[in-house]
């Protein structure tokens, strides 16, 4: 079986990947690289001659052998390509296909209803709807974009990057990361949509709480069109003795990481998200928050306050006075019905779900100390005291998906119509 994966060009990422597959197939898989890198990723380190790999064709020095190797082989994969014909071309043989994609509404789900981007999704995304071409999502949210616009159905997987697992003893790393200061690395394209200046913040308000020497380093590796309005950041900002930039290859940022003298345990992990995304401190409060920076937020169109009088919410653009001098609530949705065993007691194959559901439930029960305490289920006790709080997160999501899977195989055995939505338009001008 010939397989082919096509993407703008070859690097760390897709590397490990294509090595396995070049090992298990041999002269059957093959990488078409479709342009030359970017100067700016040549710098960082991303061309490290892996064009000159076995597998690796390139599409700009021979293209028609490249298209003929996309059209005959049996399975192609495409990442982003700059190469729209190519899709186009191998769509005509009606062989399997796959493609790679990241998210395609990143800014926001509201560009969906866009008419010109949706006319453009409709040519690259959504006229495949009804062909053997599927999905890979690279991303949590991918699968969520393209169900907007109805593209792939029931043909998105998920997908993600294969790097190389480097182990090192315990106590080698220990050593590598003892030092006088804290280490702090940032590495990646410094282009607008990395925020890379957020780490330069992060270091403006942490050097306000020196009162001696510098109680931590920085190190900045990258490069991009932020580059020189980050360097002025320091510079402006008097904390040059904080923050070095560095260009770097990519290999060499493991020996970074490796040196950097904090390793944090898995429910430290957990609350990383508390400070990278939302900046708290052990009280609550950001350095936002206490005007110790200004950083400009993303929404900051909208500041949400309460209602002073009636008359200052009937002047919001969204006020309806009908629908606050009517008296009879509307029924926005329909109303939720529990799930009730005792009417699915003969369908036998959600016994083994009731038990998954109850178990995972009893368990969160007890996380949050409101299961009864007995003697039997001291057991769940025990059990939550080893839960994390992202375990007890993916836990709910799991529980949610397992009672809609409830409804799925009691609909199948005994299909049921649910009611419309009562609208205040159908009651009749009340």
């Amino acid at each position: 079986m010939t397989v082919t994966f096509v993407s703008n060009f070859i690097n760390h990422h897709q590397a490990p990947l294509a090595d396995c597959l070049y090992e298990k197939l041999g002269m059957e898989y093959h990488f078409v690289q479709t342009m030359p890198m970017e100067e700016e990723r040549v710098n960082m380190g991303w061309d490290t001659g892996m064009t000159k790999k076995p597998y690796v064709r390139l599409y700009y020095e021979e293209p028609e052998a490249c298209l003929q190797l996309i059209l005959d082989s049996d399975v192609v994969i495409f990442g982003w390509t700059g190469e729209t014909r190519l899709l186009t071309k191998r769509m005509e043989t009606g062989k399997p296909t796959l493609r790679v994609s990241e998210r395609i509404y990143r800014e926001g789900q509201w560009k969906a209803i866009s008419p010109k981007g949706l006319l453009a999704k409709y040519r690259e995304h959504i006229r495949y709807k009804n062909t053997n071409l599927c999905m890979l999502c690279a991303g949590a949210y991918v699968a969520s974009d393209f169900h907007l616009i109805h593209a792939y159905p029931d043909k998105m997987y998920v997908w993600g990057y294969f790097p190389e697992m480097i182990a090192y003893r315990a106590d080698e790393l220990q050593d590598r990361k003892e030092k006088d200061v804290t280490e702090i690395l940032w590495a990646g394209r410094m282009i607008d949509w990395k925020h890379p200046e957020a780490a330069i913040h992060m270091a403006v308000a942490l050097a306000a709480k020196d009162e001696g020497e510098p109680s931590f380093h920085l190190t900045m590796i990258g490069d991009g069109e932020l580059r020189e309005s980050l360097e002025n950041m320091v510079t402006e900002a008097g904390i040059e003795e904080y923050v070095d930039f560095q260009e770097e290859y990519v290999e060499k940022l493991i020996d970074k990481l490796a040196e950097k003298n904090y390793t944090p345990v898995d429910s430290e992990l957990e609350l990383f998200s508390n400070y990278i995304l939302y900046g708290k401190d052990e009280d609550g409060t950001s350095i936002v928050d206490r005007k110790e920076v200004q950083i400009a937020t993303k929404y900051n169109t909208y500041k949400k306050k309460a209602d002073q009088s009636l008359e200052e919410l009937s002047e919001m653009p969204g006020f309806n006075e009908s629908v606050a001098l009517n008296n009879t609530p509307i029924q926005y949705k329909t109303k939720k019905v529990k799930f009730d065993r005792e009417k699915s007691k003969d369908i036998k194959e959600l016994y083994p779900l009731f038990e998954q559901i109850d178990d995972i439930n009893n368990l969160l029960q007890a996380y949050e100390n409101k299961l009864e305490h007995t003697e039997e289920n001291e057991k769940y006790y025990e059990r939550a005291k080893q839960l994390t709080t992202q375990k007890v997160y993916k836990m709910k999501h799991l529980l949610v998906e397992l009672r809609r899977e409830q409804y799925t195989i009691r609909d199948f055995y005994h299909p049921t119509l649910q009611p419309l939505p009562v609208h205040a338009a159908y009651r009749g001008g009340e």
